[in-house]
């Protein structure tokens, strides 16, 4: 395994070298259009000094462009995951507000502010943002893990986000595949980091 990367400080999204609509198989055009809008807003987000974080399924094909193709093919993308902190949650609303999406209130109200919903209304672009945590079945907390990489949480975080699910779907099995083969491969930059090793499980 090469030596580790040294951590990434705000305003280093757009030099990730994985952060790249262009790498996606296929090229489905809705795909490539979503990948696109999630960079806008990670652009956005890193010149306004706003922690952003892209996790989930389009996290996973952008991470992981040589094993994405396990979860790709057949299969419909609908929405935008992010992760910030909530006590940047007023940056980050007043952002998306800027480039044109409306918050869903009643979301941010049932969830307590762990959670808001916005929908970009000309092009119906769906955007989930998580805050502090990511948490469905199980909580995974996430202080000190948004520092490690550019643009995306880390492998690890992008894996448990789905094996911690109770009733899971094949398409999150699916998803789970690319990130836990990125971590097995070779070390590069756009599979793995040294805060993705297997310990890193073991730890949850």
């Amino acid at each position: 395994m090469g030596a580790p990367r040294p951590r990434e400080a705000p305003g280093s999204t757009r030099t990730s070298p994985f952060m790249n609509a262009n790498s996606l198989p296929a090229a489905d055009a809705k795909v490539a259009t979503l990948a696109g809008e999630a960079l806008r807003i990670l652009q956005g987000a890193d010149a306004a000094g706003t922690r952003l974080r892209l996790t989930g399924s389009l996290a996973v094909q952008l991470r992981c462009p040589a094993f994405g193709y396990l979860a790709y093919t057949g299969r419909e993308f609908h929405d935008i995951d992010f992760v910030a902190w909530r006590r940047e949650g007023r940056q980050l609303r007043e952002l998306l507000a800027d480039l044109g999406y409306i918050e869903d209130r009643e979301v941010a109200v049932v969830s307590e502010g762990a959670r808001a919903i916005f929908v970009q209304g000309e092009r119906r672009t769906h955007v989930d943002v998580f805050f502090d945590r990511l948490e469905f079945c199980h909580p995974i907390p996430l202080e000190g893990r948004m520092e490690i990489d550019p643009g995306t949480l880390p492998l690890a975080e992008l894996l448990l986000g789905k094996l911690q699910i109770v009733k899971i779907a094949e398409k999150d099995l699916l998803d789970a595949c690319a990130p836990k083969s990125g971590i097995a491969s070779s070390g590069t930059a756009t599979s793995t980091t040294s805060a993705d090793r297997p310990e890193r499980f073991n730890s949850k």
